[in-house]
């Protein structure tokens, strides 16, 4: 068995802590786990993607092959991962864009979501949507645990093979006495699946 993940994000969402856990937990199930990262610049929003490949037999921390699963902080980052799936591949991505510097001022012009999720559903076998930055902030008062309700709803919808007790756990560990919030999220996000992912229809009123 071999399970590849895409965590993709902007700087400063907290898709590197993300990427860790799963490796962690992944390694606590007793699986080969290597982990590869491509960083931008945080303070300018640049592009994060991480890598975190396990199973019984991996050597390379970058994909060899097509992701297994691709979860997006942000959805045209979730749609540069794209680059790595095929029909195969599901995608769990925010529906929550952050603009960049250059969307800011005029420079370039941030697509819109409908036209996202239509290439993300060409390339991709499942897309779906979540407002993990909304859920944080009305739960929490900021959008800081987005990350773990993302990771929480994944688990649930047995999109990621990592029990939620694995998780927890690498929570723990990786994240020491700042877990208490984090696993409060994951559970919101465990437990919250249901309502707060969908799966987008292909016309625009369906978004």
């Amino acid at each position: 068995m071999r399970f590849t993940v895409v965590v993709s994000s902007v700087g400063g969402q907290g898709g590197l802590t993300l990427s860790r856990i799963i490796a962690r937990a992944a390694a606590e199930a007793d699986y080969k786990v290597v982990v590869g990262e491509t960083l931008g610049m945080s303070q300018r929003f640049g592009s994060v993607q991480s890598y975190v490949r396990f199973g019984d037999a991996v050597y390379s921390p970058l994909p060899l092959e097509p992701a297994d699963l691709i979860l997006g902080l942000e959805p045209l980052e979730a749609l540069r991962a794209a680059a790595l799936a095929d029909r195969r591949t599901t995608v769990l991505t925010s529906a929550e864009p952050v603009d960049t510097q250059t969307t800011q001022v005029g420079l370039e012009k941030y697509p819109s979501l409908e036209w996202i999720v239509g290439e993300l559903q060409r390339r991709a076998g499942k897309v779906l949507l979540i407002r993990p930055f909304e859920a944080s902030r009305r739960r929490f008062g900021t959008g800081i645990q987005a990350n773990m309700i993302l990771l929480g709803a994944s688990a649930s919808l047995q999109l990621l093979p990592l029990s939620l007790e694995l998780l927890e756990d690498a929570v723990r560990a990786v994240l020491g006495g700042r877990s208490s919030q984090a696993i409060q999220a994951l559970r919101l996000g465990f437990n919250g699946a249901e309502n707060l992912v969908r799966e987008p229809g292909r016309a625009k009123n369906n978004l």
